[in-house]
């Protein structure tokens, strides 16, 4: 029987750990799998209240962490935090020797470990590439992360075409919905009865 392949995977916020979530439960239950969470950035914060203790209340255990330090916002201190996070993400990867390198998204932090993955030959997988977002630098490190990924998980057919029109090989690139929506879909529907006595005021005038 072969060895289960280590998947490692990064969350820096709330909201990539959000969406990331069901895929994690996935991952950890999966006998082919080995997870490696790796933990980053705002998680360790205190001013961003810590959220590393949701994920261990979930009952994640993090392979890693890669602290970023994040105390100064300005483009220079985005600027550091990026490079402290290229050598913490470098330091995990070669502690866990992971297979495989699972992202989401377009922050900068996802971004430092696509690249400290590129040296080692560490192939990437990318959730919800080929979106658009304006008036913020989320394109161009959403599609810079298109470009160091091999595997592309899209969320629509439109954003999975647009990945493909980046010159990423069609095969590779797979339609596999919003992973966010899980959890949602798997939340028991409320009665309108219940709703009216857990909000107070009636849904619907008598």
């Amino acid at each position: 029987m072969s060895a289960p392949r280590r998947i490692a995977v990064v969350t820096g916020t709330r909201a990539d750990y959000s969406p990331l979530r069901s895929v994690l439960r996935a991952l950890d239950a999966a006998p082919d799998f080995e997870l490696q969470l790796i933990v980053a950035a705002a998680h360790l914060e205190r001013r961003f209240g810590r959220t590393v203790d949701a994920i261990l209340a979930d009952g994640f255990t993090p392979a890693a962490e890669a602290p970023m330090d994040l105390s100064d916002d300005s483009a220079a201190g985005v600027t550091r935090a990026t490079a402290r996070g290229l050598a913490a993400f470098a330091d995990a990867f070669a502690a866990l020797k992971p297979d495989l390198l699972l992202l989401l998204g377009d922050r900068f932090e996802t971004h430092a470990a696509a690249l400290a993955a590129l040296p080692r030959g560490l192939p990437v997988a990318h959730i919800h590439g080929g979106e658009l977002t304006f008036g913020a630098m989320d394109d161009a490190l959403r599609h810079s992360l298109t470009k160091l990924a091999h595997l592309h998980f899209a969320a629509t057919a439109a954003y999975a075409r647009r990945i493909v029109q980046m010159g990423e090989a069609p095969e590779r690139v797979h339609v596999v919905g919003a992973p966010g929506l899980d959890d949602l879909l798997a939340t028991p529907r409320s009665t309108p009865a219940a709703l009216e006595a857990r909000l107070g005021p009636p849904l619907a005038p008598a």
